[in-house]
């Protein structure tokens, strides 16, 4: 794996929530580069080594690397599950350094904003909101008995306002959800402060995007971003942030004079998300 992260996590351990596929996958692999031991989790285990969408696959990979991943399996609506996870973070590794909330409860089509069933607000927040909030709550005393620590919840610009019609509108639990998960940042980034432990949220931008041509994420763009956000601490490190990708190395992190090289497909995919936002920087 050719990729030079720009923070050395080596001796430390960290969490990767819904780490089988897509951007958790990535995040695990980068965490792992920049020598940190990660317990990745997710609901699926078991699968084929080389095939991406199980945590097998993930830790054949890891290994081939020289890597150290392990597997955890975490059902993010039992807090039991979830708390047995950062156990044996513990247990495996000795030590807990860095919380990545990965894990999250989407929909896969647009829907009215009204008629929504109990059920599915239920669903919503059960897993972004307290899932999340469980494994901060049982991550934060080990986060801190190891002199502090960093958590990062994964938020999108669909938490921001949007317009009717738009790309991004029309998915109301979701960006409902995620713009709770936002405030809980904020607040827990000051409450946390004072146990050395950094909380930041940052959104991916639409990986979906770049991903369907079955192509895996780039783990430059996205991983460096993260590995960054892994290695705060408080007091000198930044907290209560909602920072974005694309913005990494201009307005938030590490200066970067020269991007990282990107592709035709990152370009075409930032084309695409500011249709709706108009936020993206030009790289």
């Amino acid at each position: 794996m050719d990729y030079q992260p720009p923070n050395d996590l080596t001796g430390t351990a960290a969490i990767v929530s819904g780490a089988s596929r897509g951007i958790g996958r990535i995040y695990a692999l980068a965490l792992a580069k920049a020598g940190a031991k990660v317990l990745a989790t997710a609901r699926t285990v078991d699968g084929d080594p080389e095939v991406v969408g199980s945590l097998a696959e993930l830790v054949a990979t890891a290994k081939a690397d020289g890597l150290e991943i392990s597997p955890c399996k975490v059902d993010m609506n039992d807090k039991a599950s979830i708390v047995a996870a950062v156990d044996t973070c513990i247990e495996r590794y000795g030590r807990l350094d860095a919380l990545v909330n990965n894990a999250v409860y989407s929909v896969n089509s647009k829907f009215d904003a009204l008629g929504i069933s109990d059920e599915e607000w239920e669903n919503a927040f059960r897993i972004n909101i307290l899932g999340n909030y469980r494994f901060i709550d049982a991550a934060a005393p080990h986060l801190k008995a190891d002199g502090g620590g960093a958590i990062v919840n994964l938020t999108t610009l669909t938490a921001r306002p949007s317009k009717a019609g738009s790309k991004a509108h029309g998915f109301p639990t979701y960006s409902v959800t995620k713009a709770a998960l936002e405030r809980m940042t904020t607040y827990l980034g000051v409450e946390l402060g004072e146990m050395g432990i950094a909380v930041n949220a940052i959104s991916p931008g639409h990986a979906e995007y770049y991903m369907r041509d079955g192509r895996q994420p780039d783990i430059d763009y996205w991983g460096s971003p993260m590995v960054h956000l892994a290695a705060q601490r408080m007091p000198d490190g930044i907290s209560g942030e909602v920072v974005h990708t694309y913005e990494y190395g201009k307005h938030w992190g590490p200066e970067v004079t020269t991007p990282p090289a990107g592709n035709e497909r990152l370009a075409k995919m930032l084309s695409y998300a500011d249709e709706p936002f108009g936020y993206y920087r030009e790289r």
